[in-house]
């Protein structure tokens, strides 16, 4: 069987494969060529239009991480100003407490 860079085997027609002295013209080793190139080349369309889709549903994917980031950050903007907030009453609830303890402190040291 004669080998080499393709498969000459499947451009032998079978009644003359059993003889293994069968070489095929340059004409036919062309249009054999030419036939695994159009396969190749249809492979290749595949490939591009499957990596064009691909593509596309990353960028979509990218645009709703990108709205998801931005309703998060909001969202923790305003738990921020919450918590700033009730820090603040907190603050203020403890120095009134501590005045209010002073001066009853004051008050019992001075009758």
């Amino acid at each position: 069987m004669l080998t080499t860079m393709y498969n000459r085997v499947g451009m032998v027609p079978a009644r003359l494969r059993r003889f293994g002295a069968f070489m095929p013209t340059a004409d036919e080793r062309i249009a054999y060529l030419e036939g695994r190139f159009e396969e190749h080349s249809g492979s290749v369309a595949t490939v591009r239009a499957d990596f064009a889709a691909v593509r596309s549903d990353v960028q979509d994917l990218r645009r709703h991480v990108e709205t998801l980031d931005q309703r998060m950050s909001a969202r923790i903007d305003g738990l921020d100003t919450k918590m700033s907030r009730q820090f603040t009453w907190i603050v203020g609830i403890q120095v009134a407490m501590l005045i209010a303890v002073i001066g009853a402190l004051l008050r019992v040291a001075n009758p």
